[in-house]
């Protein structure tokens, strides 16, 4: 593959391990072997490598985050896309818990202005309330940010060269993404919106939702089901359901609320004994606190075992416990693997999560 960004250097230690990702298009090397986390959350995939040298004091993260939201905005070219951007930025400076007065960041345009990069500097809160130093660079391009960052735990460790060792080993990689066709048909504008503005099921709740064209609406049979939305194969599908909480609509949540409503194990005892959750964690969706579950499950209809994968996304909205539903499903006696077939949807189904509105929020 050809590479836009730096020229690939290696660092002369034996724990040394490439990094490769053609999903994402870059490499590194960084000097340990870093663990690989990955996931989803509401604007697409995330990657997290992470690995700590506990004889150097140094933690070597690079972490990559689709943001087709931003994506599409930066496309327009808009006046106000570097505001948008450094907003985001903070946003993830914010997870750091930076402490007030430590961040220093400067943004700039490189690669012919095709992507915006900030260079940052703080002090942020780690687990139990002691201190971490960060040093990083995050780079937006296309449609995702790289985050390639170091962090101690002491002050005085030294940051800036590990940090620009790690940065002149990371590559963009120039090859052109495939996307699967049917999530491309969708961007294209292959898609039908659906809205639940006066439905007699949604509880007075405006909530707009696209699907594809070829998929078949129809009105969900069970009381809290507003809508379903069926492939041509009936296999997939997606759900959108709308349940009355116990509270009176003035209820307040505060942080702390959110928090453990959305906590792991909270969301992981959404689903029935039995189910194996891949996801459950809490999430921005439209800007409310809202929560992301994966999951697989099997049930028995007739006589026939069928296995499901299903990605939730679930917010609370105005005292009603909204759901968003995208299902794969096979029969257990086809040779159809059910991880497999998630794989191919889940392009399919991020763009459709991505046209989730709540336009009176």
């Amino acid at each position: 593959m050809k590479t836009i960004l730096l020229a690939l250097c290696f660092i002369s230690s034996v724990n040394a391990e490439l990094i490769e990702s053609k999903e994402f298009l870059f490499g590194a090397i960084p000097p340990i072997k870093l663990d690989l986390n990955t996931g989803q959350h509401e604007q697409g995939k995330i990657a997290s490598y992470q690995g700590y040298d506990k004889e150097q004091d140094i933690a070597y993260i690079i972490i990559v985050s689709e943001n087709r939201g931003l994506a599409k905005i930066f496309e327009k070219k808009t006046d106000d896309f570097s505001k948008i951007l450094e907003d985001s930025h903070n946003e993830y400076l914010d997870l750091i818990k930076v402490v007030k007065g430590t961040q220093k960041s400067s943004m700039k345009s490189i690669l012919g202005e095709n992507a915006i990069a900030f260079e940052f500097q703080c002090t942020g809160y780690a687990q139990g309330g002691s201190k971490s130093y960060h040093n990083g660079v995050r780079l937006f391009h296309e449609n995702a940010f790289y985050t390639i960052q170091v962090a101690s735990t002491k002050e005085a460790t030294e940051r800036a060269k590990p940090l620009a060792e790690l940065l002149g080993t990371f590559v963009l990689l120039n090859e052109t993404k495939i996307e699967s066709p049917k999530a491309k048909a969708f961007i294209d504008g292959d898609k039908k919106t659906f809205t639940t503005l006066n439905h007699k099921k949604s509880n007075g709740l405006n909530i707009e939702f696209s699907y594809p064209t070829n998929w078949i609406a129809h009105e969900g049979e069970i009381p809290n089901v507003v809508q379903q939305f069926r492939s041509e194969t009936g296999l997939e599908m997606a759900v959108i359901s709308v349940t009355p909480f116990p509270l009176p609509e003035d209820t307040k949540f505060s942080e702390e609320d959110f928090k453990n409503f959305y906590s792991e194990e909270n969301i992981k005892g959404m689903v029935l004994e039995g189910s194996k959750v891949f996801v459950a964690k809490q999430i921005k969706l439209e800007g409310m606190h809202a929560g992301l579950l994966e999951y697989s499950t099997t049930e028995e209809r007739l006589g026939i075992t069928v296995d499901a994968r299903c990605i939730r996304y679930m917010v609370l909205y105005k005292m009603q416990f909204v759901t968003f539903d995208l299902f794969v499903t096979s029969r257990r006696d086809s040779d159809v693997n059910i991880a497999d077939k998630m794989e191919e949807f889940r392009p399919l189904f991020t763009e459709m999560a991505a046209t989730i509105s709540l336009p009176n929020k």
